[in-house]
């Protein structure tokens, strides 16, 4: 309990001094903005190519197909629980389904799984992280077709480059590659992504605090709906998954508590930087990472006695 306690404390506490700072009016929204685009043009580029190119090699391609398919019925499962919203769009469905799945598994998830099962735990996160990655560019490009005025090829055009634009997808797919064709990274290359990832973290929590939005009521709610399919249904969904295909032990372990993470501040940042759904996904990442210091414990200490 304490342990999780001290890893999601600090979390809230960046959060909050980025709240503070546009509450005392030391950065206005232009200032939000450039330090939002900092974020994602740089620092989220550089800790996800870092995470995947550089991870050390594990053979869990099943594990993490397995995982993914659990990802896969929430991702679904959230494009159609947004049926509930008043006129939802295909924008606002990806941006919830991706809040659904996405795991704050680099800062909240590598210190709690490492203490717990050392580095044969940390082989099976960074498949999960991996595999993850797969759900970026498939929402990016719902939220893109969204956006768009057009209609047939013309849309498939402009959803395409709106993927080659976009940052996150681009360091994704070039980590992709470069860990595929086996090459080692080079010193300078590897000094220079390290020290933009170690900032990838706290900045981005610090423009979530910036940018959280008034709590009404529908925004609550949705944040709620969210959490609830986040923390309490997709471990669920995901473990039985895992077991059925037949993994126990320390990998059953990984994939569950993974998935019950809270959403991670990178499905903010793409919310806010490709649809006007920021706020939502804003006050979903806040609210399951505070709901997230309740449920983690209870299920860390199921699945150490398991």
């Amino acid at each position: 309990m304490l342990q999780v306690i001290g890893i999601v404390l600090p979390i809230f506490t960046v959060i909050g001094l980025g709240k503070a700072a546009v509450h005392w009016r030391v950065f206005d929204a232009v200032a939000t903005a450039n330090l939002t685009k900092f974020a994602v043009y740089f620092l989220i580029p550089a800790l996800t190519f870092g995470i995947i190119a550089e991870a050390r090699p594990a053979n869990v391609t099943a594990f993490s197909l397995a995982y993914l398919a659990g990802c896969s019925m929430i991702y679904l499962l959230g494009l159609a629980a947004t049926g509930w919203f008043e006129h939802p769009t295909i924008g606002h469905r990806a941006v919830f389904a991706l809040d659904a799945v996405w795991s704050n598994a680099v800062f909240l998830g590598t210190p709690l799984i490492s203490a717990v099962w050392g580095t044969e735990g940390l082989g099976y996160l960074v498949g999960i992280m991996v595999s993850s990655t797969a759900f970026l560019p498939m929402s990016v490009a719902l939220m893109e077709v969204d956006a768009s005025t057009k209609s047939g090829s013309t849309i498939i055009t402009g959803v395409l480059i709106s993927l080659v634009r976009n940052p996150i997808i681009v360091s994704t797919v070039l980590a992709l590659a470069w860990r595929l064709a086996v090459l080692p990274v080079p010193l300078p290359l590897h000094m220079l992504i390290e020290l933009l990832g170690r900032c990838a973290a706290p900045v981005g929590l610090f423009c979530l605090g910036m940018s959280l939005p008034q709590m009404t009521r529908e925004v609550v709610r949705e944040a709620a709906v969210c959490s609830v399919l986040k923390l309490l249904v997709m471990p669920v969904v995901v473990g039985v998954i895992c077991y059925l295909v037949g993994f126990t032990g320390t990998p059953l372990s990984v994939a569950v508590l993974v998935a019950a993470m809270p959403t991670g501040a990178n499905a903010f940042l793409i919310a806010r930087g490709t649809t006007r759904f920021g706020d939502s996904s804003a006050t979903t990442v806040v609210l399951a990472t505070f709901l997230s210091m309740i449920t983690l414990p209870i299920l860390l200490y199921l699945m150490v006695r398991i």
